[in-house]
Order: structure tokens, then C-alpha cells, then sequence
């Protein structure tokens, strides 16, 4: 093995590798050792990760996403949450205070936004009760052409962008 030895203390010896040697010394030891090239602990790891399709936007209000941020803890007076409503081309992003997270007070704010920039062709939502209701559909009802669509349950993945931007509010707002 290339190298040399060279005395430290009593009953030791120490091997100096170049840079250029160390990988095939280690590779040598390794194999020597009894591994054959590979570790017989270590099995292989079949991957099962999710194969998803990107949500692909066209054009600005084609798809947007809704969530809610929970500042319970820390409410700003009477308002106890952070409606956050993203476009999903171009990451736009409006912050709207709430008292509470009843749908009817959801609504109105999502009414409020669709009055300013008009109804999304897709309004992407969790599956939160605030967002899975009567009054919800009702909003939908009068802005023809909105499809609203759900995330999987208990999947935030399928929300990752305004899952992100989320992240980002509440760093910012909880300083």
C-alpha cells in the first residue's frame, strides 16, 4: 500500500496518505476489511417518492391558492388569523386579517379580493371546514367560471406555494 510509515508513540503506527492516493488506500482498506465494495448492513432503499405533475398557470388569476395562518397566540387585537391568497404564475401575494375563521367572514374577504382582481378560473384550497361549506359554494355560485378545488386531506404538499409563502408571513409577522 503506498505511503509510509512513520513512529508516534510506543506499540502505534500512523500512515501518511497524498491527496492524490487517498481514495484508492481507502477503497483497498474497505475491501480488505471484508466488504467486497459494499457495506453488508446497508441495504438498498427503494425510493417511494411521490411522482407528481407541477400545477403548471398560464396566465395571472388562472389558479390561485388560499390558506390560513393561526395567530391565536399572538392576535393583533380583535384579529386572530392571516388569510393568505397567492396567484400561482406570479406568486402575488394578499394578506388579509380575520376575527375568526367562520366561513361567512372567509367569504367575505375572498369577495373583497374577486371585487379587485375578479374570481380565479381555479380557487385552490385546503380542505379546512371554513373552505368546505355551504357558503363557500355560494361565493363560487356568484362568480361564474370559479372551479373551486380541494388539497388532499392532511397533504400540505399539494398547497406548496402558499404552504411557502406562509413559512415567510409568519418569520416576518412573528418577530
Amino acid at each position: 500500500m503506498p505511503g509510509k510509515l512513520c513512529f508516534v508513540k510506543p506499540g502505534t503506527n500512523v500512515i501518511y496518505v497524498s491527496e492524490s492516493e487517498l481514495f484508492e488506500v481507502l477503497q483497498t482498506v474497505h475491501k480488505d476489511t471484508g466488504h467486497g465494495g459494499h457495506c453488508q448492513r446497508k441495504k438498498v432503499v427503494k425510493s417511494h417518492a411521490l411522482v407528481t405533475n407541477p400545477i403548471l398557470s398560464e396566465d395571472f388569476n388562472s389558479r390561485c391558492q388560499v390558506d390560513l395562518i393561526d395567530f391565536q397566540s399572538q392576535p393583533d387585537r380583535e384579529f386572530r388569523f392571516i388569510m393568505v391568497y397567492q396567484d400561482h404564475l406570479t406568486k402575488f401575494i394578499q394578506l388579509r386579517p380575520l376575527k375568526t375563521k367562520q366561513a361567512k367572514e372567509v367569504a367575505e374577504v375572498l369577495y373583497k379580493i374577486f371585487a379587485i382582481f375578479g374570481a380565479p378560473a381555479i380557487l385552490h384550497s385546503d380542505n379546512g371546514r371554513e373552505f368546505v361549506n355551504a357558503t363557500i359554494e355560494q361565493l363560487k355560485d356568484r362568480w361564474h367560471g370559479c372551479h373551486l378545488v380541494r388539497g388532499k386531506p392532511r397533504h400540505s404538499q399539494s398547497q406548496g406555494s402558499v404552504e411557502r409563502a406562509n413559512q415567510d408571513v409568519e418569520q416576518k409577522l412573528r418577530c
